[in-house]
């Protein structure tokens, strides 16, 4: 897997602000090809901005947790389940353990920026 094939296809997906079917099938071409915690990540992102039916929403979290198992360090992994989690689940209380650990292992501003959220959320919540 190419750091370029990740950064193109980011581009691509970016530039049509959805990805495409055929962007997907790319991805997993790759995926098959060379796997790894970076394409999951991506597979992942992919298919929450896919119009394809094909694909169940489930199947970006299963694409995150794919990447944590070929590497568990990993805090952009951590950090997209998280906001998975949070906005897609509507799961405040779980997205927070996510957050923290891609803040753990250097997440930046993005996981911050969820972790509040989710915090602000549940002391609304429970308060």
């Amino acid at each position: 897997m190419s750091d370029d094939f990740v950064r193109r296809i980011k581009n691509e997906i970016f530039r049509a602000e959805e990805a495409s079917p055929a962007v997907l099938a790319q991805i997993d071409e790759e995926l098959e090809r060379q796997p790894s915690a970076a394409l999951w990540i991506l597979r992942g992102d992919a298919l929450q901005l896919s119009e394809d039916d094909e694909y169940d929403p489930q199947d970006a979290e299963t694409s995150y947790l794919k990447a944590l198992e070929l590497d568990p360090q990993s805090a952009e992994a951590y950090e997209s389940l998280g906001h998975f989690t949070f906005a897609v689940n509507d799961d405040a209380r779980a997205s927070v353990q996510y957050f923290q650990r891609a803040i753990e292992l250097g997440a930046g501003e993005s996981a911050r920026e969820g972790l509040r959220e989710a915090l602000d959320e549940l002391a609304e919540f429970d308060g």
